[in-house]
C-alpha cells in the first residue's frame, strides 16, 4: 500500500514526506501567483475576500491607497463591461460579467462583477471562506459591441459574439476560448447560452474584443493579455498562456451558410461567460 506520510524508520527522514512536501510547494506556487497579479486581478480578489469574509460590498472609497495609485495606471479610465473569471484547481468556478457598462467607472463594474461571480452565478454554490486561496482570477475588459452583418465579420481568436432576438434573450461568448476553433462553434454555443433557436428564431449578431488581465507568468512577463487587434501584434512576445477552457464538438465542413447577414443595437446585460 502506498502512503503520504512516512511510516517505521524512514518517519525521520523529511524527504519522504512527499505530501508535505506537495502542500508546501503548492502554498508558495499559490502565493507567487496572488503577487504576481494585475491590479484589476486584485481588486478583483479584495472584492469576492472581503464579501465572504465579512459580507461587506467594497466601494471606490474602501480600496487601500496603494491599490487605487497602481489602478491609475494599469486600468483604463471611464466605464465599460468586464467579466470576472474564477477557477479552482484549474477548473470554472464562476464567471460573471455585464456585456456593457452598468457602472460611472470600470473599478466599479470589477467590484461588482467580482462578488456576483462568487456569490451569484447560478451554476455553482456560493465561494466558501475555504476556497479562497485557491481562487485564480481573470478580469476580461470589453470594447463595446457593435452590430454586424454576418459570421464573415467574425474570429474566434480576436472577437468575441454576442447573439440576440428582439424579445430580449441574449447569449455571449468570450473570444480565443481553448475548443472553440470555429465561428460556427462560437455562435452555436453563445446563441445555447442564451436559450435561441438558430434554426427558428429571427437573431442577430454583435462582436466585442476584449483586453484580458490575469496573473502575470512566473518569467515576470506582463499581466496584461490583449485580445483582438492588440493580440496580433502581441503574440509571440508577451509570453502568457491562454488560460481559457472550453470545448464543443468539432464542426461540419462546409456548414457556415446557414447564418443570414443581420443587425443589432446593444444594451447593458449581465451574463454568464
Amino acid at each position: 500500500m502506498a502512503s503520504f506520510y512516512p511510516k517505521g524508520a524512514e518517519r525521520a527522514d523529511a524527504s519522504r514526506d512527499f505530501l508535505t512536501a506537495y502542500e508546501d510547494f503548492h502554498r508558495k506556487q499559490m502565493a507567487d501567483r496572488k503577487a504576481a497579479e494585475d491590479p484589476l486581478v486584485r481588486l478583483a480578489r479584495l472584492a469576492l475576500e472581503t464579501y465572504v469574509r465579512t459580507g461587506e460590498r467594497l466601494g471606490e472609497k474602501d480600496v487601500p491607497s496603494k491599490l487605487r495609485a497602481e489602478l491609475e495606471d494599469a486600468a483604463p479610465k471611464g466605464a465599460a463591461g468586464c467579466f470576472v473569471s474564477l477557477k479552482k484547481d484549474g477548473e470554472l468556478r464562476g464567471c460573471i460579467g455585464t456585456i456593457a457598462p452598468t457602472k460611472p467607472t470600470l473599478r466599479q463594474e470589477v467590484l461588482s462583477n467580482a462578488v456576483a461571480a462568487g456569490a451569484h452565478d447560478p451554476r455553482f454554490s456560493p465561494v466558501s471562506e475555504d476556497e479562497l486561496p485557491e481562487l485564480v482570477y481573470d478580469v476580461d475588459v470589453l470594447s463595446k459591441p457593435e452590430p454586424i452583418r454576418g459570421p464573415g465579420q467574425l474570429d474566434t481568436k480576436r472577437y468575441g459574439v454576442i447573439v440576440s432576438t428582439r424579445d430580449g434573450r441574449r447569449g455571449l461568448l468570450l473570444p480565443d476560448l481553448d475548443g472553440v476553433d470555429t465561428i460556427e462553434q462560437q455562435v452555436r454555443i453563445a446563441a445555447r447560452k442564451g436559450g435561441i433557436d438558430l434554426d427558428r428564431d429571427n437573431w442577430q449578431l454583435e462582436r466585442f474584443e476584449v483586453v484580458r488581465h490575469m496573473t502575470a507568468t512566473a518569467t515576470g512577463a506582463a499581466a496584461r493579455q490583449p485580445q483582438g487587434s492588440d493580440l496580433r501584434r502581441a503574440r509571440g512576445t508577451a509570453g502568457l498562456p491562454r488560460v481559457r477552457r472550453g470545448s464543443a464538438a468539432p464542426a461540419r465542413a462546409g456548414t457556415a451558410a446557414w447564418w443570414p447577414p443581420t443587425t443589432a443595437g446593444s444594451r447593458p446585460s449581465r451574463s454568464t461567460r
